[in-house]
């Protein structure tokens, strides 16, 4: 019987081989050293996915107390808080961010 290993443990044991190959030996690390340098990291990006869920719970634009007094199609605004057209509302409302997922490199350079 034949498994399907996921995509992202494949990309994830590239990662730890490749690093595992890159890898310089202890003593180089330990040596202080002028100059230009380049770097190089590996890794692997498994976000879950975000889900946002809400409710509209604040008074409507048009009984907003913060802007100033005006007329508009005859009506004056803002209402009173008291009118019926400035109940809060129920609704709710969804969303969902479908994160990537893959491989991460990044490439550093400098000088010391």
């Amino acid at each position: 019987m034949t498994r399907k290993v996921p995509r992202s443990a494949r990309a994830f044991g590239w990662v730890l081989l490749a690093g595992a190959a890159l890898l310089p030996a202890a003593d180089v690390l330990g040596q202080e050293r002028d100059g230009w340098y380049v770097g190089l990291g590996l890794g692997i990006a498994v976000p879950d996915d975000v889900d946002v869920r809400g409710r509209t719970d604040d008074v409507p634009t048009n009984c907003d107390g913060h802007f100033p007094p005006a007329e508009v199609d005859g009506r004056m605004l803002p209402l009173p808080l008291q009118h019926p057209d400035c109940r809060p509302g129920t609704e709710g409302w969804t969303s969902r961010f479908d994160l990537e997922r893959g491989a991460l490199i990044a490439v550093q350079a400098g000088y010391v």
